[in-house]
């Protein structure tokens, strides 16, 4: 877990994915947390069932570079945004970041807080030499999390724009 000073970020058991996929609030229940009510974002679901779980299956070893992990609002105790890696380092020790605040909680500086932590975090791991994170163009907002905290743009194409934070020397 990652605590930052106003989220508690907590990585899910496999058991704990499919309690989230159900959107039932046991999850919550489990966690001690307040009820969420936000459904599955389509786009979490399709990363959840072709990449995350699958992931965690084959390679349990690097169960916190593929799973989904969820950041808590420590004073609401509510979940506010959603983040995972995209697997372990690879080859040339690069790590990608993907994230998303809910809809309700965004515009709170959530996300500059979490990507933050998770940052930090990844950076105890001496194989991660760069986090990349990718967003669309159009979405200044992710634009501007990566840039509070210190990523720059490398790279556009097909709608996207690829940024990368080299490890601190």
């Amino acid at each position: 877990m990652i605590e930052t000073l106003r989220l508690r970020i907590q990585p899910l058991s496999l058991a704990q994915i499919e309690l989230f996929r159900n959107c039932n609030g046991l999850l919550e229940s489990s966690l001690a947390i307040a009820p969420s009510q936000q459904p599955v974002h389509p786009e979490v679901a399709e990363a959840l069932a072709h990449d995350i779980i699958p992931a965690l299956q084959n390679d349990p070893e690097n169960f916190e570079f593929s799973t989904l992990w969820l950041a808590i609002n420590k004073e609401s105790n509510t979940i506010v945004a959603e983040l995972c890696f995209m697997g372990p380092p690879n080859s040339m020790g690069n790590i990608f970041l993907g994230y998303g605040t809910y809809p309700s909680q965004q515009g709170k500086g959530y996300m500059t807080e979490a990507v933050e932590g998770m940052v930090a975090w990844a950076f105890f791991n001496e194989k991660v030499k760069a986090i990349l994170a990718q967003t669309e163009h159009g979405n200044v907002a992710s634009w501007r999390v990566l840039q509070k905290n210190g990523f720059t743009r490398i790279l556009s194409e097909f709608g996207f724009y690829t940024w990368s934070l080299p490890r601190p020397v």
